[in-house]
């Protein structure tokens, strides 16, 4: 049955593969669950890096700012 989301295929080395495995049978889990849970933990921080670095740059641009209070008056 076709389904709506993506598939990508990885290679892991055999000490990933091992690890992988081991906590997918601790959690009683399919290995896939795992990583699609790794992934998106893993996405979450790059995109948390990615927003501190744009956050800085415009703290840099010499803005003028105003406090929310005056802002919502």
């Amino acid at each position: 049955m076709p389904t709506a989301k993506k598939r990508i295929s990885i290679t892991l080395d055999r000490e990933t593969d091992e690890i992988l495995e081991e906590i997918s049978n601790f959690e009683n889990v399919p290995a896939s669950k795992k990583v699609l849970e790794f992934f998106k933990i893993g996405l979450s921080l790059e995109e948390d890096k990615y927003l501190s670095i744009l956050s800085e740059k415009r703290l840099k641009d010499n803005k003028k700012f105003i406090s929310h209070q005056e802002a919502w008056k």
